[in-house]
């Protein structure tokens, strides 16, 4: 039986495929409107998306009734939303491509504006840096983008692109929300421009006290952008800063057959949702970026010279640790690339070379609390990365319709941890610190990708491809703080890890026709030294061999009133060897990844300038993030979420009334299984309920 409903979602790739092709084929060949993507580092219009390549416009956006980004791609993509503690989305919230789990943002790259933004080290993304009415579109590219991004692109990218000014444009814009938990924002933002410069800036301000008690989260984000343009010149300056100021409430425990504390039952249903018992917990950060660029047109060439820096200043404080630790962070990116146009030459080819540098700095400090970090910390750990990389891509137009596309990347990477220790200061609990020995580590990492298009008749792409990816041990990942209980002290050790490779072979067929865009695809991504947190031994790990393999379809339909989304998803995620506590894990699910997702959305536009939407995702069950031999007996539930919004636009005005969680659905994405306590207890974080709000728009000069 369990493997006939293996079988399932293979049947409906097989029936999908088969009606694209015969809708297809009795298509006539059709014109698609192109529009703009970053194809290979460099924008071009493509009339064509391949079956892993997906974009959601600012008009999506905007009709969007999520608070922050990862929410609303988790809901309007199929992508996963994993550690999303605190349900406003911001800090934690990881999104997982292909079932990563609890490692999905260390294989899945984030980018703003084709700048890696995530710091290397296991926080998440600083997405309130991030505000939703910055975008102007987003590209999700799932699949390997190790030659053109190098380490982390495991499972694919996604790259935000920010809005930006067009030649003699005016406009400025103010909106305001207001909703469910005190939440109140302020956004503004303007353009100005004439026939050869631009300026564009945005700025926010956010408040809200949040779902839950002692978790009041206060934000502000100022972005500006300026370009220059000539006849064959584009020269761009972007700046931002952002400060965040979050309190955290922790988890909540659950014991429904009072195991291991005898006496001590609490059931989830007796539990209120939104206390805290961490209500002097909290973080802090500071973010500053820049960027320059400069694009230089020369006929069949294309030169893009790139330069950015990015710091970040975090604080949290954890009174359960009884530690307050600050990680201060450096780093300079420069990422000169060229293309060359061969399209009148060899058919339909271009072919792009560059070179990537990445200079990463970071200091991480411990101390007791907040006032003696500065005055007297126990603990210092500089952990210092270089990377140099160099990668090329072809794409050759083999015939009019078969297509090849080749690249290749070589990364090397310096890498060096300097620890010291205050025996004098005081420490968490009292204990003895003993300092790590100093380390560095040299690793050379290659990437590559092969993949061919056969175009058919009727808008039909059929495609194939392997890949091979790579991803390095972060900072957070080489650095163990363990108790030791021999010497009941904590000692401090650096743990270089081996390269995690990756290699991923899918296939796929699209079908894009004037309203209507069908994709299906059959992957398998086999992985070697997947880095991971051992839950036994509480430390960052090589794992010997893990396997994902999946399915997913994608489907959009629009006319002049109705736009229709679906997507699908199916992954089997798997443990091939290995053990843990003396329990084979061959065949073991990975924790924290859904089998099965589900997304159907509908917007109309209605008379009298109203829009009308909804969107439902299906989740399906998932195994503990701790429960690898998959013997807890308790997984975290399946969920249906239903988010509801209605606009109206009068004059200058837009008005907008959003629902989010409209069936009132109490649920949750992350818990631990509570080992120590008993087999039936766990640690849940729960998210929010039912939640209303309301944006008002006016956008003056209209």
């Amino acid at each position: 039986m369990r493997s006939s409903l293996h079988l399932r979602p293979m049947v409906m790739v097989g029936l999908v495929l088969s009606s694209i092709v015969t809708i297809g084929s009795a298509q006539e060949d059709i014109t698609i409107d192109p529009i703009l993507l970053t194809v290979d580092r460099f924008e071009a219009k493509q009339g064509r998306l391949s079956p892993g390549f997906e974009v959601i416009t600012s008009e999506q956006i905007e009709n969007a009734s999520q608070q922050s980004l990862p929410e609303f791609l988790s809901a309007n993509s199929g992508l996963s939303l994993v550690n999303n503690f605190f349900g406003n989305g911001t800090q934690s919230a990881a999104v997982d491509i292909r079932g990563f789990g609890a490692v999905g943002d260390e294989n899945t790259l984030i980018l703003l504006n084709g700048i890696r933004i995530k710091n290397n080290d296991l926080s998440s993304v600083n997405w309130s840096s991030i505000p939703l009415d910055s975008i102007d579109r987003i590209e999700i590219v799932k699949g390997s983008g190790g030659v053109l991004y190098g380490s982390g692109a495991t499972a694919g990218y996604i790259n935000v692109i920010t809005k930006r000014q067009q030649p003699n444009e005016k406009s400025m814009k103010v909106r305001t929300d207001l909703g469910s938990y005190g939440t109140r924002s302020l956004d503004l933002s303007g353009t100005t421009s004439g026939d050869n410069a631009g300026l564009w800036v945005f700025g926010q301000r956010y408040n809200s006290d949040n779902y839950r008690e002692n978790n009041e989260e206060r934000r502000s984000v100022a972005k500006i952008d300026y370009q220059w343009y000539g006849e064959q010149s584009v020269l761009t300056f972007t700046a931002g800063a952002d400060r965040l100021d979050l309190r955290t409430p922790g988890d909540l425990f659950v014991n429904p057959d009072g195991l291991g504390f005898p006496g001590v039952i609490a059931p989830i249903s007796s539990i209120d949702r939104k206390s805290t018992d961490s209500d002097q917990d909290f973080l802090t950060l500071d973010g500053n970026s820049a960027t320059l660029s400069a694009t230089q047109n020369m006929g069949r060439w294309t030169i893009i010279e790139e330069v950015s820096f990015r710091d970040s200043d975090s604080s949290l404080f954890s009174s359960g640790n009884q530690e307050f630790s600050n990680i201060e962070t450096k780093v300079w990116q420069i990422s000169p690339r060229v293309k060359y146009d061969a399209l009148e030459l060899l058919m339909g080819s271009e072919f792009i070379f560059g070179l990537d540098y990445f200079k990463w700095d970071r200091t991480h400090t411990r101390a007791t609390t907040p006032e003696t970090i500065e005055t007297q910390p126990f603990g210092v750990a500089d952990l210092d990365q270089t990377n140099i990389g160099v990668y090329g891509r072809g794409t050759l137009g083999l015939t009019d319709d078969f297509t090849l596309a080749l690249g290749f990347r070589h990364e090397q990477q310096e890498g060096e941890a300097i620890d010291s220790v205050d025996s004098s200061a005081p420490t968490p609990f009292g204990t003895t610190n003993n300092a790590a020995t100093s380390k560095s580590q040299t690793l050379k990492n290659n990437a590559y990708d092969l993949g061919v298009v056969y175009s058919l008749a009727g808008g039909i792409d059929i495609e194939a491809s392997t890949s091979r990816a790579f991803r390095v041990a972060n900072s957070d990942e080489v650095f163990i703080n363990a108790f030791n209980n021999g010497t009941f002290q904590i000692d401090r050790t650096f743990n270089f890890l081996e390269p995690q490779v990756s290699y991923t072979h899918e296939i796929g067929i699209s079908w894009a026709h004037k309203k209507t865009y069908v994709s299906a695809s059959l992957f398998q991504t086999d992985t070697r030294n997947e880095i991971r947190l051992d839950p036994v031994a509480f430390a960052n790990t090589n794992y010997s061999v893990t396997q994902r393999r999946g399915v997913e379809l994608q489907t959009t339909w629009q006319d002049e009133r109705w736009l229709l989304r679906g997507n699908f998803s199916y992954i089997q995620p798997k443990f091939l060897n290995g053990e843990r506590a003396g329990v084979p894990l061959a065949g073991k699910d990975i924790p924290l990844v859904p089998r099965n997702k589900i997304g159907v959305s509908a917007d109309v536009q209605l008379g009298h300038n109203y829009n009308l939407g909804a969107k439902l995702n299906y989740t399906s069950d998932q195994f503990m993030t701790n429960d690898e031999i998959n013997a807890f007996g308790r997984k975290i539930p399946s969920y249906s979420i239903l988010d509801l919004n209605v606009r109206k636009h009068i004059g200058a005005w837009t008005l907008a009334f959003k629902v989010n969680n409209a069936l009132n659905k109490e649920y949750f994405t992350f818990a631990v299984n509570s080992t120590t306590v008993g087999n039936d207890a766990f640690n849940f974080y729960p998210l929010p309920e039912r939640s209303l709000f309301l944006t008002v728009d006016y956008a003056f000069g209209q």
